[in-house]
């Protein structure tokens, strides 16, 4: 049996599967499907940036230039959100993402249309706010632990010197 909807669905991977079908159903209206060659920028660190995708096959990686040294920050899968910082606080991009496969399937949503999905429906609207924030959560506790065990393996060095 073909299905009778024509408009693409978003399927329920990473953050996004912790909403109703019917909340990203409608999410899905707002944004955009595209499929990004390899080696394609998603974001340009340094330059404006207003959109989240997310990742439905393929992978990317995100890389970060510090002081003139390429730092390797992660390998997104399917699943992965990209870019959910800027719906909520719209600045520069803070790393280079980049298409590191054959290619990405990306649903990808700009601000203004997510300004507009919340302001249509506000209840769906939370449901969303709160899948981002607790991704944005979830980054915060990896980059603590990181931290922290830079900062214990740096003691540990400096400890194990012979003075």
């Amino acid at each position: 049996m073909a299905n009778s909807d024509p408009s693409p669905r978003l399927p329920s991977v990473g953050a996004l599967e912790k909403l109703d079908s019917a909340v990203r159903d409608q999410f899905a209206g707002y944004g955009t499907f595209q499929t990004m060659p390899h080696g394609a920028y998603i974001a340009r660190q340094g330059s404006h940036h207003s959109t989240m995708s997310l990742v439905l096959d393929g992978k990317l990686k995100v890389l970060c230039n510090a002081h003139g040294d390429i730092v390797d920050l992660a390998s997104l899968r399917p699943g992965a959100l990209v870019g959910e910082v800027s719906l909520i606080d719209c600045h520069h991009s803070s790393a280079d993402v980049i298409v590191d496969s054959d290619h990405a399937d990306l649903w990808t949503i700009e601000k203004e249309a997510f300004d507009a999905f919340l302001e249509k429906d506000p209840v769906a609207g939370i449901q969303v706010l709160r899948v981002i924030a607790g991704e944005l959560c979830h980054l915060l506790r990896l980059n603590s632990e990181k931290m922290l065990r830079e900062v214990e393996t740096r003691k540990a060095r400096f400890l194990d010197m012979d003075f």
